[in-house]
């Protein structure tokens, strides 16, 4: 299989980290990846096809686009994370004129919440991001700013120096 590109599904990887911390045999056949430690098997299916363009699987483009400084939002990020419920890894983004509220609940049900400056408007967008996955993004770039576009009903992009990050979510968006 030399030279062949792959995918590998998401939960396979995940699963894997969790239970493997040392020594163990990896392998491919033509259809499976899997590894073997203290003589289990564990296989993942290959996905050898062309992946799909997340631009022509999910819809258009909004015109719900902010700009906001990078530590801003990582700071506030991170307060709600300290206080946000173990068991539930989630912020709800709620969108303003010229901000951006985070949202979770505590351990007691209790809301917690930070309010970020934005450059924009983003009244009646509203959505759900797993917290660990948001500030793992953020933590690594090397941007002071970036733009911040809401493409209703299943997309954030997080776009920076040319670059871009796509979160499949599920936005609510008010109608004006």
């Amino acid at each position: 299989m030399e030279g062949v590109k792959f995918i590998v599904q998401s939960e396979f990887v995940e699963i894997l980290t969790k239970i493997i911390d040392d020594d163990f045999e990896i392998g491919f056949t033509n259809v499976k990846s899997y590894v073997v430690k203290d003589g289990l098997i564990f296989a993942g299916r290959l996905i050898l096809e062309k992946y799909p363009d997340y631009r022509f699987v999910l819809e258009g483009y909004s015109d719900d686009v902010v700009r906001a400084e990078r530590d801003e939002i990582l700071g506030a990020l991170k307060r709600v994370k300290i206080f946000a419920d173990k068991n539930a890894d989630f912020v709800k983004l709620v969108g303003g004129e010229d901000q951006l509220i985070l949202k979770t609940r505590d351990m007691m049900g209790n809301e917690v919440k930070e309010t970020v400056e934005i450059e924009g408007d983003l009244t009646g967008i509203k959505c759900e991001v797993r917290i660990s996955y948001l500030l793992d993004i953020l933590e690594n770039l090397d941007e002071d700013y970036l733009v911040l576009r809401f493409d209703p009903p299943k997309r954030i992009r997080i776009e920076w120096g040319g670059e871009e990050c796509v979160i499949v979510t599920t936005i609510e968006a008010e109608e004006s």
